[in-house]
């Protein structure tokens, strides 16, 4: 889904980007993490567009939540919501508070967007 391996005559081949990813040091495979999750996971990438559109660049969770049920059964959503919510937090493309079931852009210094322009 990401775009670090492919699967070829029942083989699994690892991508250059892949390669990447897995041969260097955390704060670049951050990085190289956050461009594909971006390029690849649409919830993610309208997660991250939602939250820097917003004055107070915060918003509840429900309202993602809300937009995968949709489409899919509850229990469903929800699995993709907490991927979506997990990969985001990784990438440090934003923040959740559980308790308060709000996502936000980082509080300390601006959220990554490794150079793309959404």
């Amino acid at each position: 889904m990401l775009g670090f391996a492919r699967v070829e005559q029942g083989d699994l081949l690892v991508t250059p980007v892949g390669r990447a990813f897995a041969e260097t040091d955390i704060l670049r495979a951050k990085e190289i993490f956050r461009q594909q999750v971006l390029a690849h996971v649409p919830i993610v990438a309208t997660m991250y567009q939602t939250l820097h559109q917003k004055d107070n660049h915060a918003m509840r969770a429900d309202f993602f939540f809300d937009i995968l049920d949709e489409y899919h059964s509850a229990n469903e959503a929800m699995r993709q919501f907490e991927t979506a919510v997990d990969w985001g937090r990784y990438a440090e493309l934003f923040e959740y508070e559980a308790s308060e079931r709000r996502l936000s852009l980082p509080t300390t210094g601006e959220a990554q967007d490794g150079g793309l322009c959404l």
